[in-house]
């Protein structure tokens, strides 16, 4: 979760200072989504052949690496590879501690993997979430579909929600509502304009 927190906020400097456009944003989400899937593959045998801690440490070096590269961002390829380490280390980590639950007693084992599942899961859900967002209004431009970008419009300089904007946490307050309705009535108006 707090190498979630990093990447998170580590994004929020890249983009800016790299100029990032909206699909190049999804570009590293994707890579970082890559490397989580396809380490998922081989990280339950390489900690069989090596063992629990080194494959724990290995993941643990590996999203080091990637925060390390993440604050000296140079272009978009060097920050895939960044976002992939932390695929990678992420996934390592998990299914070390996955691994680990074994040696909980046999009472607790169900609830032990449960709480696990559900807090690597609240970090996991952002990285996925960004670049589906991008992706959908990447691929709207693309096609001149109207597409009201609420996230880009809503968010700060670190990533996360403008401070003041959510009544809840989730649901937009007036504030919140004053800022979505500029992109709200130029994605209507657009497809007004493409009717006539």
């Amino acid at each position: 979760m707090f190498i979630y927190g990093m990447m998170a906020s580590m994004l929020g400097t890249i983009v800016p200072t790299l100029g990032l456009s909206t699909s190049e944003l999804s570009w590293l989400a994707q890579a970082h989504g890559v490397g989580l899937a396809t380490t998922s593959v081989w990280a339950g045998a390489f900690m069989d052949r090596g063992g629990k801690k080194t494959g724990i440490a290995s993941g643990l070096i590996a999203s080091a690496a990637g925060l390390i590269l993440l604050t000296h961002p140079v272009g978009l390829v060097p920050a895939m590879i960044a976002m992939a380490l932390l695929g990678v280390g992420g996934s390592l980590v998990i299914v070390g501690a996955n691994a680990l639950v074994n040696y909980i007693s046999t009472d607790n084992k169900a609830s032990a993997l449960n709480v696990l599942k559900l807090f690597i899961g609240l970090g996991g859900m952002a990285t996925p979430l960004v670049a589906c967002n991008a992706r959908l209004c990447h691929l709207a431009r693309k096609r001149y579909i109207p597409c009201a970008d609420y996230h880009s419009a809503m968010t700060n300089g670190a990533s996360g929600m403008t401070k003041g904007i959510l009544s809840d946490g989730v649901h937009p307050n007036p504030a919140g509502y004053a800022i979505m309705e500029p992109s709200a009535c130029a994605a209507i108006q657009s497809a007004l304009d493409r009717r006539r």
